[in-house]
């Protein structure tokens, strides 16, 4: 009788380790993972809020119709039902200094779609219009070109020929989203990597993709039982404290050990927690080393995210972004869930850095007097709740130079691997970014391979 394949353990329940754990129990391998906290998700979950018994997600979370692996990922948990998909791109802006826009994008062939939508653009002038445009055609060999990660996002637009109004009204907005970093901070290569996914494919890549319902609703209950019908499980509460190896020239890795003292003896791990908990996780000598010591160099940049329930609809867009404003993101809940009862407008506060130190009041009465500076129907709203989530690691800081410092799933030591939004995917830190990591680490793991990533 054959014997079974051995289980493989991933240390990390947030999306990228979900998604090993998934990828892996579809080809028949018995997986076991193993989550610290209560639940599964990492840093992109929902949570029951009592104050109004309604869904909250931690931060919005935004999808487009190029996260193939992500969308692949809730195909296959049966989850996909639950996403809301623009039929086009259309991303509408309000302007705290003035009329605002709309990027609407009709349904041509790529890259005409886009096109298009720029010269209906009537924000911009027409040449502004015009300049954008170079920017597209910059994508091609942009994606490709490594020396993007020595400048930052300013340096990229300014070496486009970039005017100031196209900056405010669609690459500032767009890189702060994606990138959760500013311009001046920012590098330019993770984010010219990202539009060119977006917007080099199919019409339907640039098309944006939201929850439509708590993000938790996605994969708590339907990750279990997919593991389980594969002859895999999911453990939370339990938190690993040390991987161990052995070996002499060829170390492997032998075990991971939890807080509660249990031993796991493991010829396979797929670590995927944040990358400033990995380098406690490992022997000391192995921390010490390269990729590890320079990890703590990705940094951290922080989301805040401001929930109002109001008294009244002020605005039947399902989101909209804000320009003149400390906050740059509007999710109309209600419009966009099905687990929300009231008027719940969610605002989002990307690069957080001076606001997440902010008292919560006070960020919900600046968020509130922002919504009311754009929205006239905001003007005679009153707040009836408000609930402040501070993310104070929701991702890690794409500097530049930072793209060197991400390794890949390999490691020298045989049987153990990397995955994590942070690692060497080429993408900022995102869903889909975990979700392929996370994948790539599950097929470097079933082939058995080793080494350093170079």
């Amino acid at each position: 009788m054959a014997a079974a394949p051995p289980t493989v353990l991933v240390v990390g329940g947030g999306f990228a380790g979900m998604a090993a754990a998934v990828r892996l129990a579809e080809r028949g391998i018995p997986v076991l993972l193993l989550e610290q906290r209560a639940r599964v998700g990492g840093r992109a979950y929902s949570f029951h809020d009592p104050g109004s018994s309604d869904t909250l997600d931690n931060g919005q979370h935004v999808l487009t119709g190029a996260c193939g692996a992500a969308l692949a990922l809730f195909r296959l948990l049966g989850t996909e039902r639950l996403l809301n998909i623009q039929r086009r791109l259309r991303i509408d802006y309000l302007d705290a200094a003035g009329p605002g826009g709309t990027l609407d994008c009709p349904p041509l062939p790529t890259p005409f779609h886009l096109l298009a939508g720029l010269l209906r653009l009537r924000a911009l002038r027409p040449r502004d219009r015009l300049a954008a445009l170079r920017v597209g055609l910059a994508l091609r060999g942009a994606a490709a070109d490594r020396s993007l990660d020595e400048l930052t996002v300013e340096a990229w637009l300014d070496r486009l020929g970039q005017p100031e109004a196209a900056r405010r009204l669609l690459w500032r907005p767009l890189a702060l989203a994606i990138l959760n970093e500013t311009t001046e901070r920012a590098s330019a290569l993770p984010l010219a990597r990202t539009l060119a996914e977006s917007f080099l494919g199919g019409r339907r890549r640039s098309v944006m993709i939201l929850p439509g319902a708590g993000l938790s609703r996605l994969y708590e209950a339907a990750l279990p039982d997919f593991l389980a019908a594969r002859g895999g499980s999911v453990r939370t509460g339990a938190r690993a404290v040390r991987i161990e190896t052995e070996g002499g020239a060829t170390e492997r890795v032998a075990a991971v050990t939890l807080a509660d003292g249990t031993r796991l003896p493991a010829s396979r791990v797929i670590v995927a927690v944040p990358h400033q908990a990995l380098p406690p996780l490992l022997p000391t000598a192995l921390a010490a080393g390269e990729p590890f010591r320079s990890l703590s160099r990705l940094g951290a940049a922080p989301i805040v995210s401001i929930h109002l329930w109001l008294d009244r609809e002020v605005t039947a867009l399902p989101f909209v972004g804000l320009l003149g404003t400390e906050v740059q993101w509007v999710f109309n809940r209600k419009a966009l869930a099905d687990d929300v009862s009231g008027h719940l407008l969610t605002l989002v506060h990307s690069a957080a850095h001076a606001a997440a130190a902010r008292p919560a009041a006070e960020l919900a009465a600046a968020a509130l007097e922002d919504l009311r500076r754009v929205l006239p129907a905001a003007r005679a709203a009153r707040v009836r709740r408000s609930r402040v989530v501070k993310e104070r690691h929701a991702t890690f800081a794409p500097l530049p130079g930072t793209d060197r410092l991400r390794p890949g799933p390999k490691t020298a030591v045989a049987g153990l691997y990397l995955a994590g939004d942070w690692t060497a995917t080429g993408l900022p830190a995102t869903i889909e970014s975990a979700v392929r990591s996370g994948n790539r680490a599950a097929d470097v793991a079933l082939d058995g391979e080793t080494g350093v990533r170079t």
